[in-house]
């Protein structure tokens, strides 16, 4: 086996024509990838049997040799210098049978037993388990223990195989592949002597194990007393089940079952963590074939990985010593950082950019410590996180993709929820990619040619990433590595042709990406033939042999109301803390309290509980009234001995006390609506239970005051969840720290594009205005929840936080009236936009389809939900001040998002943050100032939709910039620059409209203020502006010299 660079093929083929080729070869790559599952399940149906062969042509006495010492035993090496790639030995195994714990199966060809659930066929020799004639005669069941169950009379015991509670396997099936090795060692004298005799067992070792005791019932007395096989010794048996536990390969079956198998030149092979070889075991005749995967030197040792190479270290080990009997101490074992991989590294949670590992990884007791801080746990601590995490991640992996859709969620879920706690290269995420990977194209709802850019982006990112680690610990020719560059291959090609059909790359670079693509295929075919034809691997090999010539064919492409008129201004009822906010608050003002180290927070004088601002907020008691002081002063105590942290209670407290103070508002109150019948029974009534309402009964009561029950504490957590508004701490810049209940606001209806605007001042009164004129006899509405959010994620949040379904005309609308908020790319004609078939739908994600408007062609929920993660993922890892970075992935994200969709609008207003820091500089940039410009545009066309009267503010201030700037460089006259003035003007007018609305202390209100200034100075401007004399531009006066030259 050898490699080349491919020189003269790539001139070749930049000489091919790019335009409709390029079609022509995307369609061969699905075509393909089609061919390639098809042929896999073909596979699963052959019966044939194949001639052994050896691909290197060299036997295997001159390929390795065996060595023997007293610290491991026999071991081989390398005969000779072997190329990656080269053949070493092919054997047949000794003995071929069910696996330990096995479940109930046919004796022959290990499928699972009884076929069908009224059809159980038993051997008519025998009386034991088998698939039909065909297996009863097959000499592996024949010609071994059939015979001996035969003369023992002893049966098959149907009933108890199948009774359901053989989830350690059937106890009567442990002596089957121990009785075949047996019989073999009796049959076969001199291999058994020369080659299977003395491989190691471990009787030492295992006769201190459980499983000593088990193998000691199951088989060693079963075979000697129900079987009348007592010429064999109980230390002969015992030493057999050794050898089968320490020494068999895994086979997997023509139809994908599992057995093992027992490969006596194979199996003295030393284990090595970062292995050297690779073998395959045909599912038809079980011959196995070891080649290399590295270039081996004369004398140099030959390794097998005698675990999964896709585990952290701490697993490994205990696999090996559980499974093998060794402390495995090899060099990526010995060190923390698994040769720099980081498969067993996780992150700090204490600090930002800290590795946790373990000072001694070859101690499972040992310390683990950040790299960066003092943080550090046991070994313990770190199993047990590991145990918890691996459930997870085999539960995941336990759905194939036969299983659909659900397949790739669950895997994607489940690195979604570990990412903070393991390193990016974590052997249990790697594992996960390495499933995901051969998923994304292939399973139902993911085909190839459906997956939007972000999605094929998603799978290339996760190919390199897989590929990184397995150049380290499956390095070369590794069949896994060659299966991670064959589906990397389809997507870069879909990708290069995608960019290219956008106008983002040239010809050049589409045959670059494409020349990339192709000796990414090379490679992988170049591994995968050395796969046996009749493995699955060796299929996609074939296939990929054949997607290379493809692609060197073609390698290419009451009143009416006006807008701003005041229709409610209210005090509010109460206010409090928002449920899920652990911020330090002041209980008279509601400020949030600055954190103040090791000093005390300020607390009232009266209750000596309650934190305050200071001195001066004790006589504000319209919140923290005197009868919640005497409350708290009776419970101090309590409070403090159970951790319990009182601003979790304050608001249901709150309203308690005004039932008792205020009949009246409390009349108002308990007419609310609180969803009792929807909520009972949820995770937040249970949270409540446990956090509001057990707390509160526990309190001491003043004797005016009655304590509350348990339903109707239930009632008040339902009206405060459904009812508050969400507000604002007094002087705080920007989040949502408090909520506060209203009477008349609450009755206003919900609609997603509401018709009036709120502001909150730092006392908290409500004023509600009108955003948009409103006739008599409409309804007054507001938006329950955010307006920049997409149709799915809003009726989520109404309906898990409110109750309702929303049945506006923005949620019925697929295309949400034109907005696109929630519109993906067509990945098909990349023209149109898809849109859910239909949006009464709870859960569009996971059964229904939807339907592009311009081609009609229909996708899977599932793939636009893993679309949209993937998206997220990808908005929430860019850097929030790096303005270029930003932009490039708006620019990604367009050839799968609407650019009004939800997604891209959060990620320009990250845009926009990172553009007013620039502007705010002596010298902004006039490219960022145009950007922030254009940004604040195309915000502010969905806001036009969806929410009238909002962004005009930020737009104004990079007009003015811009005009400015060319007027400077004589780019614009004095009259276009007046006539850009004005345009800013005008923003600035329309902006002031809403602004002056809002409270003076609120940032808007501030903001109002400095926009009056603003537009004082640039109606001055504007003024002086007009006062100079008409210069023309430069370009305009470049214009007629060239002109004038050209009449001479």
């Amino acid at each position: 086996m050898h490699s080349h660079d491919g020189s003269a093929e790539n001139d070749q083929l930049l000489d091919v024509s790019v335009h409709l080729e390029s079609q022509k070869y995307i369609d061969c790559v699905v075509t393909t990838f089609l061919i390639a599952t098809c042929r896999i399940r073909k596979l699963r149906n052959k019966s044939h049997y194949s001639s052994s062969r050896n691909c290197s042509g060299v036997s295997a006495s001159q390929a390795y040799k065996v060595l023997q010492n007293e610290q491991v035993g026999r071991y081989m090496v390398a005969n000779r210098e072997l190329y990656a790639g080269e053949e070493i030995v092919t054997e047949m195994p000794f003995v071929i049978g069910p696996k330990a714990y096995t479940y109930p199966l046919c004796l022959s060809c290990f499928t699972p037993w009884p076929p069908k659930p009224n059809d159980k066929p038993l051997c008519s020799k025998c009386g034991w388990s088998i698939c039909g004639q065909e297996c009863e005669n097959a000499s592996q069941h024949k010609d071994y223990e059939c015979q001996v169950f035969a003369q023992a009379n002893e049966k098959f015991n149907v009933d108890a195989a199948l009774d359901g509670n053989s989830e350690n396997g059937v106890p009567q099936l442990e002596c089957i592949t121990p009785l075949r090795l047996l019989l073999e060692s009796e049959r076969n004298v001199e291999r058994w002597n020369k080659e299977v005799k003395d491989m190691e067992a471990h009787n030492k070792t295992r006769c201190q194990k459980s499983q000593w005791k088990s193998d000691q019932i199951n088989i060693v007395d079963y075979l000697r007393k129900r079987l009348k096989l007592d010429r064999f010794s109980e230390e002969y048996i015992q030493t057999i089940c050794g050898i089968l536990e320490i020494n068999t390969f895994e086979v997997r079956t023509a139809k994908g079952f599992s057995a093992r198998g027992l490969y006596p030149i194979v199996a003295m092979m030393n284990h090595s963590c970062v292995s050297n070889t690779s073998h395959s075991i045909s599912p038809v005749d079980y011959r196995i074939r070891l080649r290399t995967t590295l270039k081996i030197p004369a004398g140099g040792e030959l390794y097998a990985s005698y675990t999964h190479s896709l585990l952290p270290t701490i697993l490994r080990r205990e696999h090996l010593l559980e499974g093998k009997h060794f402390a495995c101490a090899c060099p990526r074992c010995s060190d923390p950082t698994e040769l720099g991989t980081h498969m067993s590294s996780l992150k700090c949670n204490k600090c930002d950019n800290g590795i946790v590992l373990p000072l001694d990884s070859l101690d499972s007791e040992s310390t683990w410590k950040c790299t960066h801080c003092d943080f550090s746990t046991n070994g313990q601590a770190v199993r047990k996180i590991l145990r918890i995490i691996q459930a997870e991640v085999d539960a995941a992996e336990a759905i194939s993709g036969a299983d659909g859709a659900d397949a790739i969620y669950e895997r994607e879920t489940v690195m979604k929820k570990y990412r903070l706690i393991l390193h990016p290269h974590h052997a249990f995420l790697s594992m996960l990619r390495h499933s995901l990977t051969q998923m994304y194209g292939r399973v139902d709802e993911y085909l190839l040619d459906d997956l939007p850019d972000v999605v094929l982006e998603h799978k290339v990112d996760m190919c390199r990433l897989l590929l990184q680690i397995l150049d380290v610990v499956e390095p070369g020719y590794s069949r896994v590595r060659g299966m991670t560059l064959y589906e990397l291959h389809a997507p870069l090609l879909f990708l290069a042709k995608g960019q290219w059909n956008a106008g983002v790359i040239d010809e050049a670079r589409l045959k670059s990406k494409m020349i990339e693509a192709a000796k990414i295929l090379k490679e992988a075919v170049m591994i995968l033939s050395l796969e046996s034809s009749e493995t699955s691997e060796g299929q996609i090999g074939l296939v990929a042999k054949e997607s290379i010539i493809q692609l060197e064919q073609y390698l290419v492409t009451a009143k009416n109301i006006a807008s701003g008129e005041v229709i409610i201004r209210e005090e509010p009822i109460a206010v409090g803390p928002m449920v899920y906010k652990k911020d330090c608050f002041c209980f008279a003002c509601m400020r949030t309290l600055p954190k103040i180290g090791e000093r005390r927070q300020y607390a009232c004088s009266r209750c000596k509980f309650v934190p305050l601002c200071s001195v001066a907020c004790e006589i504000r008691i319209n919140h923290h009234t005197n009868e919640e002081c005497q409350i708290f002063k009776d419970n101090r105590d309590l409070l403090t001995e159970n951790g319990i942290d009182a601003a979790g209670i304050l608001l249901a407290l709150r309203l308690w006390i005004i039932k008792h103070k205020n009949p009246a508002m409390w009349e108002k109150i308990d007419c609310m609506e609180a969803h009792l019948d929807k909520r009972i029974g949820t995770s937040v009534w249970r949270d409540r239970e446990v956090n509001v309402v057990d707390v509160i009964r526990r309190l001491r009561w003043p004797a005016e005051i009655k304590p509350p029950n348990t339903e109707l504490m239930q009632k008040l957590c339902g009206i405060l969840d459904v009812n508050t508004f969400e507000l604002r701490s007094p002087s705080a810049l920007d989040g949502f720290l408090l909520r506060g209940l209203y009477i008349e606001a609450t009755l206003m209806a919900h609609d997603c594009r509401g018709n009036t605007h709120l502001t909150v001042d730092d006392n908290f009164q409500l004023t509600v205005y009108a955003s948009v004129a409103i006739k008599q006899n409409e309804p007054i509405l507001f938006n329950y929840t955010s307006s920049l959010l997409g149709t799915i994620d809003r009726k989520d949040h109404l309906r898990e936080g409110k109750y309702f379904e929303c049945e506006c005309s923005l949620c019925t609308d697929p295309y949400e009236l034109q907005s696109h908020l929630s519109s993906v790319l067509c990945p098909r004609c990349k023209k149109g936009f898809i849109g859910v078939q239909d949006t009464s739908i709870v859960d569009p994600y996971e059964r229904s389809r939807w339907q592009c408007q311009m081609c009609k062609k229909t996708y899977g929920g599932r793939l636009i939900r893993a679309t949209l993660n993937i998206c997220r993922t990808l908005i929430d890892e860019c850097e929030d001040v790096d303005i270029k970075k930003i932009d490039s992935l708006l620019k990604k994200l367009s050839r799968s998002l609407h650019t009004n969709h939800f997604l891209m609008l959060s990620l320009k207003q990250k845009l926009l943050t990172a553009c007013r820091k620039e502007i705010t500089s002596l010298n902004p940039q006039k490219k960022v100032v145009q950007k922030m410009l254009d940004t604040c545009k195309e915000i502010y066309d969905v806001l036009d939709i969806v929410e009238p009267g909002i962004m005009l503010y930020e737009m104004h201030l990079p007009i003015i910039i811009l005009a400015n700037r060319s007027y400077s460089a004589r780019e614009i006259s004095s009259t276009q620059l007046t006539c850009q003035l004005e345009e800013a003007k005008d923003l600035l007018k329309k902006a002031l409209t809403m602004l002056l609305l809002e409270p003076l202390t609120t940032p808007e209100g501030k903001l109002a203020k400095r926009a009056l200034e603003e537009l004082r100075t640039l109606n001055q401007n504007i003024s002086d502006v007009k006062s100079l004399p008409l210069k023309e531009p430069k370009i305009h006066m470049r214009r007629m010299k060239e002109h004038h030259k050209k009449v001479k």
